[in-house]
């Protein structure tokens, strides 16, 4: 595996994770471990690599049913995704349950959201990238009927900050393989099809009513990583 970054995550960081509710205590579970030296992971068995700015941008374990079925339908590991992914898949499932009162709904996701692969640009090549290589984007013709989400412009060193999560056996994510995604399944881009696009018109209108009285991404953001919300 290259490109991976040597991990500088502390236990102070990890400590820090814990107090603002943003991730389970330390107990002889061991429900996650701070790498040692190691220049690529190794996770012990029942582990995966998980990113603590993952977890400040509201990823909590377990996680819900309908993040780990977007990983299994894209076919990716939880380290192909960015912060600005996690982002925009907890604001998601917070708008559904929180707002508009349903469990998140895979066609009204695909409505609003594509999926691209990112690669590293090096010396004219193009190559593939073991953590980060998948962009969730809104959009852009949806973006006049969706809440604004301001995102991180720069995540910076994030790649550097992982360290091993225990996986939770009734709630599984992918297992980590350290697998590289070099190229972008065709469904990434799809949207619903024509007839769902037509059931959801009232789920639709409802966004567009609560983005004209206030809602935004970042209220919802500030809820989820404050420890209310368990994605």
């Amino acid at each position: 595996m290259d490109s991976w970054y040597r991990s500088d995550v502390t236990h102070a960081c990890m400590e820090g994770l814990v107090k603002r509710g943003l991730l389970h205590g330390w107990t002889d579970a061991a429900e996650w471990l701070v790498p040692d030296r190691e220049d690529t992971p190794a996770p012990p068995n029942g582990y995966i690599i998980s990113f603590a700015p993952f977890h400040e941008c509201g990823l909590m374990v377990p996680p819900r049913p309908f993040f780990r079925g977007l990983l299994h339908h894209y076919q990716m590991e939880l380290q192909h995704l960015n912060p600005n992914g996690i982002q925009h898949i907890v604001a998601f499932v917070v708008m559904c349950e929180g707002y508009l009162g349903i469990e998140p709904h895979f066609e009204l996701w695909r409505y609003f959201f594509s999926i691209s692969l990112i690669k590293k640009k090096e010396r004219g090549h193009e190559n593939p990238m073991p953590m980060g290589c998948t962009g969730i984007h809104l959009r852009g013709q949806r973006a006049a009927e969706y809440m604004p989400c301001q995102l991180s412009r720069s995540n910076k060193g994030w790649h550097s900050h992982w360290f091993y999560l225990k996986d939770d056996p009734t709630a599984p994510l992918p297992i980590f393989s350290g697998r590289l995604v070099e190229e972008a399944l065709p469904s990434w881009p799809w949207g619903p099809p024509i007839k769902e696009k037509k059931r959801m018109h009232d789920l639709v209108e409802v966004i567009t009513f609560l983005k004209t009285h206030g809602l935004r991404g970042a209220s919802v953001i500030g809820g989820i990583t404050r420890g209310g919300w368990h994605p």
